[in-house]
C-alpha cells in the first residue's frame, strides 16, 4: 500500500483584517465619496438641464410646424403647476385659438401638458409671453413668429447652471445657448 501522507494545515488566530486595516479603507472610501459626490450632482444637473432645453426646442419646433401643416396660428405652452405642494414645468403644443390657462386641472382635454423633470424651473431671463401664468409662443400659418423675439430659460433648483432656447429670428429660426449666454 501506498502511504498516504496527510498534511494538517493549521488555522492561525490571525486571519483576516484587522481593525484598523478596516478602518482605513472606509476612510479613504470616505474620502473618495467626498470628492466624486459634488462632480456627479453636477453633471446629473447638468444632463436635466440638457434634456429639458433640448424637449423645449422640440416643442417650440412642433408648434411651428404644426402652424404651417395646419395653416393656422399655432402654440407652444409651458406652465409651472402646484400639484400637492410640488411645482412642476410643464408643455404644450396646441392651436392658439384653445384657451388654456394654468387653473392646476386637467379640465381641458384638448390640450395635453406633458412634464419636465421635477427639479427643472423656468430661469429668471424667461421673456415668453404669458396670459394667465402659462407663457407661451405663436407661429402663424407660415411658421413665422407671431409677435416679438422670445426666450425661454430653465435651470435647476440646486445649481447656477441654465439651459436656453432663443426664437432668433422673425422667420422662426431657434437656436440654444448655456450659461452666461442665456443672460
Amino acid at each position: 500500500m501506498k502511504n498516504k501522507i496527510i498534511f494538517k494545515t493549521q488555522i492561525s488566530s490571525n486571519t483576516g483584517f484587522t481593525l484598523i486595516e478596516i478602518l482605513i479603507v472606509v476612510f479613504i472610501l470616505g474620502v473618495l465619496a467626498a470628492i466624486a459626490g459634488p462632480t456627479w450632482l453636477e453633471f446629473v444637473n447638468a444632463r436635466r438641464l440638457n434634456i429639458a432645453q433640448d424637449q423645449i426646442y422640440q416643442t417650440i419646433r412642433t408648434a411651428q410646424n404644426r402652424a404651417k401643416q395646419e395653416r393656422q396660428i399655432w402654440q407652444a405652452s409651458f406652465r409651472e403647476r402646484n400639484r400637492n405642494g410640488v411645482i412642476n414645468l410643464e408643455w404644450a403644443v396646441h392651436p392658439a385659438d384653445i384657451d388654456v390657462d394654468n387653473d392646476n386641472n386637467d379640465s381641458n382635454d384638448l390640450v395635453s401638458w406633458n412634464s419636465f423633470d421635477p427639479n427643472i424651473r423656468f430661469g429668471t431671463v424667461t421673456s415668453l409671453q404669458s396670459k394667465n401664468n402659462v407663457r407661451f409662443i405663436q407661429f402663424n400659418h407660415k411658421g413665422h413668429v407671431n409677435g416679438l423675439l422670445r426666450r425661454i430659460t430653465v435651470s435647476t433648483e440646486n445649481s447656477n447652471m441654465k439651459r436656453c432656447v432663443f426664437v432668433s429670428t422673425l422667420l422662426g429660426a431657434l437656436r440654444t445657448a448655456k450659461d452666461a449666454s442665456c443672460s
